[in-house]
């Protein structure tokens, strides 16, 4: 069964997206027993240590590469581990898992905005038409399908934050662009791992010395650390980059929608949220957006050749 997992690019992203997917119905699940700050902290720490006998190889491997561009790593640790998984964190405490996991699929569009807004890409008109329907498409979402709710302004807050949590998200996935060619997947995963845990250490510190804040290791809490630092931390990401090896960037991609759908089906057997129908329209208007966002120009589009 491993070796036929690990042969199959689709399985690795089938699996892979269920972990992730899993990670927000989990967190969800404990977080009235665990602070974003602690499940978002221990994620990491576990993950750090799954990752040491791999990535600490690379680290020594490439280290001229990451003195080089060591600024850069950073900024990818800060915002990519530390700052989007700890929003995630905080957003599922007024949130719901079925909302959040919505809101995810207006990611990849929100890094094509962020993209020309900073970097000046130019955008093809489908690419704006799809960005217009996945803004509709959070905007329905966040008000609950409720258009007051846009005029009086009156959304939710955890909502809200999982909406920043995506540009989190879009401003890591521009970051990644300088990442260091010569660091492998395992390594710069794991760099960037260090880099987040040490930035929430400072925080994570004062909440438990200060604020006197801490939480009962239960089997059941125990479960859900070791979850959330394998699975969705290790497990899925080495899944990913190897599907994207095997089918590329572009394919592996649109397996990413499986997410919502995946944490969807999850929240209503296991948490008992209530499916609303906002969000088959909002999760609709974003699929709609990605796809039409996504499509190759016509000029990309194989033509015969000419004699």
């Amino acid at each position: 069964m491993r070796n036929r997992l690990l042969a199959s690019p689709v399985l690795l992203l089938v699996f892979g997206t269920a972990f992730w997917g899993g990670n927000v119905v989990v967190g969800r699940a404990m977080i009235n027993d665990i602070s974003p700050l602690a499940i978002s902290f221990w994620r990491w720490a576990i993950a750090l240590a799954i990752l040491t006998p791999f990535g600490l190889r690379e680290v020594v491997r490439a280290w001229p590469a990451i003195r080089r561009d060591w600024r850069w790593l950073v900024a990818q640790g800060i915002v990519g581990i530390g700052i989007y998984n700890t929003v995630v964190y905080f957003g599922l405490v007024h949130t719901t898992a079925i909302n959040t996991t919505v809101i995810y699929s207006s990611a990849p569009v929100m890094i094509m905005g962020l993209a020309r807004v900073v970097l000046g890409e130019k955008l093809r008109g489908l690419q704006i038409v799809g960005m217009c329907l996945s803004f509709v498409g959070v905007m329905t979402l966040i008000s609950h399908g409720d258009p007051a709710a846009l005029v009086a302004l009156d959304f939710n807050r955890g909502d809200l934050l999982i909406v920043f949590a995506c540009f989190c998200w879009a401003v890591f996935s521009l970051l990644l662009r300088r990442r260091p060619a010569e660091l492998a997947p395992a390594g710069l995963l794991y760099v960037q791992i260090v880099i987040g845990a040490l930035s929430l250490l400072p925080f994570y510190g004062w909440e438990v010395a200060v604020e006197g804040r801490t939480f009962a290791l239960t089997p059941g809490m125990l479960l859900t650390l070791l979850y959330v630092g394998s699975l969705p931390s290790v497990a899925s990401f080495f899944f990913y980059n190897r599907a994207v090896q095997a089918l590329g960037a572009a394919t592996a991609g649109l397996f990413l929608n499986l997410i919502p759908v995946f944490a969807s089906l999850m929240s209503i057997a296991w948490l008992g949220e209530p499916p609303h129908g906002y969000h088959a329209v909002s999760l609709a208007l974003l699929f709609a957006g990605l796809y039409v966002a996504t499509r190759p120009p016509a000029s990309a589009v194989a033509s015969p050749a000419k004699a």
